[in-house]
Order: C-alpha cells, then sequence, then structure tokens
C-alpha cells in the first residue's frame, strides 16, 4: 500500500512534463507528500511514537485539497461547455485563498497544536470561500442536468462539511458528522459525478447521463445526509444511521457499475483509440 502513491507520481511525472500545462505538474508533489503522510498512518497504526496528529485526518485534507485543484479545473469548463452562453467567473484570491487554507488546516491537522477556535476560524473561511467559489460556476439551469448537478452537489458539500467541521471543533456538532461530510458528501459525490463524466467523454458518448444514473446521485447524496445528520438528531438510534447510510453507498456504487462496466468494456463508439 504504501508503494502505491509514489509509483503513481513517477508513472504521471514523465507525461506531465511533457505535456504543454505546466499548472498539471503539481499533482507529482502533492502525491508524493500524500505517499509520507500515507507512510506515516501506517507507522501510527503500528504504535510508533511520533510527535504528529493523526495521519489518517491529514491524507483526508490532502484529498480535499486535490478535489479544491481539480474542481477549480473542470466543474467551470464542464458547465461552460454543456450550457451555451454560459460563461463562469474565477476569482484569483478565491483561487489562492483555497488553496492556502486548506494547505493550514492539513499543517495544523498535522501539527496539532492549534487551538480549538483557531481550527474552526480556519474551516469557516475555508467554507465562506467554497462558497463564494461555487457561485461563479453556478447557473439555474445546472439543476436540469444531473451530469453537471451532481459535480455542484458534490462541491457544496465541501462549504457545508467546512462549517460543520469548525462547528464540530468547538464542540457544537458531532464530530463524526461534520467527517462524514466531507468523505460521504464531498469525496463520495463528487467522486460519482467525475467518473460518470469522465466516462462518457472518454469513451466516445454524449454527455448525457442516464436515468439510473441520475438515481445514483441521489442515493448517494442520500446516504451522506443520512451519516451526517441521522446521529446528530436520534443518537440513540446510531447504529441505524450508519447501516442506512452503507446500504445507500452501497446501492448508489451499484447502480454505477451496472450502467457503466458494459461501456467501459466497449470500444469507443467514435472509433478512436482508448
Amino acid at each position: 500500500d504504501a508503494a502505491f502513491l509514489p509509483l503513481l507520481a513517477v508513472s504521471l511525472a514523465r507525461p506531465l512534463w511533457a505535456g504543454q500545462n505546466r499548472i498539471n505538474r503539481i499533482f507529482v508533489p502533492l502525491l508524493l507528500v500524500m505517499a509520507l503522510v500515507n507512510l506515516l498512518s501506517h507507522l501510527q497504526l503500528s504504535g510508533v511514537d511520533n510527535p504528529f496528529g493523526d495521519a489518517r485526518r491529514v491524507m483526508l485534507d490532502l484529498v480535499l485539497l486535490l478535489i479544491v485543484l481539480i474542481a477549480g479545473r473542470v466543474l467551470p469548463f464542464f458547465t461552460r461547455n454543456v450550457l451555451p452562453g454560459f460563461q463562469p467567473v474565477s476569482r484569483p484570491w478565491v483561487e489562492r485563498g483555497s488553496i492556502l487554507l486548506m494547505g493550514l488546516i492539513a499543517l495544523a491537522d498535522l501539527s496539532a497544536i492549534l487551538a480549538p477556535v483557531v481550527l474552526a476560524t480556519l474551516w469557516w473561511l475555508f467554507s465562506a470561500l467554497q462558497l463564494l467559489r461555487l457561485s461563479g460556476w453556478f447557473e439555474k439551469r445546472v439543476v436540469r442536468m444531473p451530469v453537471l448537478w451532481v459535480l455542484h452537489v458534490g462541491y457544496a458539500w465541501l462549504s457545508l462539511g467546512g462549517l460543520l467541521y469548525g462547528l464540530s471543533s468547538l464542540g457544537l456538532f458531532t464530530p463524526s458528522g461534520a467527517l462524514h461530510a466531507l468523505t460521504v458528501g464531498v469525496v463520495g459525490v463528487f467522486t460519482l459525478g467525475m467518473m460518470a463524466r469522465v466516462s462518457l467523454g472518454h469513451t466516445g458518448r454524449p454527455i448525457n447521463v442516464s436515468t439510473l444514473t441520475a438515481v445514483s446521485f441521489v442515493l448517494m447524496n442520500a446516504a451522506a445526509l443520512v451519516r451526517v445528520f441521522g446521529p446528530a438528531v436520534w443518537p440513540e438510534r446510531y447504529a441505524l444511521w450508519v447501516d442506512v447510510s452503507a446500504g445507500l453507498w452501497v446501492l448508489a456504487f451499484s447502480l454505477f457499475a451496472y450502467h457503466y462496466v458494459p461501456l467501459l468494456l466497449r470500444p469507443r463508439v467514435d472509433g478512436r483509440p482508448g
């Protein structure tokens, strides 16, 4: 497991450096940092003493940073391509601030020395910037297109998760609920949406998801809502909420796999390689 991320970084280095878009090269050092944090998590779970915070939490921060970087590249681009006449708004200070704040949060979790109120403030600032960022990419026609709204909703979970995590740092919301807003909500929903969108484009198919896939998007969001807010509303039924959320998660990915596995096993419909 520890070998996967550094080998992935090495395999990507040559094509990324050969490409014209230099900004993509940032993924190589980011993957190498993630590799170090992953190794640290194995050492911590093996009982090795160290002065750092929970490496698993830091790894989630780095995954969220990866989503912040990718969303800034693809979400306005995808929206503009699908909606005629739409021009997304990107604010440089919001872009830089989002990356900076997520990096500071990762460092704070790694060092585990910041006061809870300071960590909560970082999360709230980050949450506000993500909402402002998303507002520049949104247009009301998005809600009629599942292939778009799933990505927007997945990114909106990042703002909500940041708000809840700040509250949980001060004991005002359940830590588990806030954590799952960032995992089931952000990582689950955004990943499912990206796989659905990119799989269509890279198999030469029209960018329009099926009804079955749209249902999987709804189920994944339901899984997040149940896991985040169920235990907060009715903590005595904690195990039930976990089971229901897990069932919705499995059903969402099962529907996705049922529709997409046959597409991915066939040649591109446009005859191009891939």
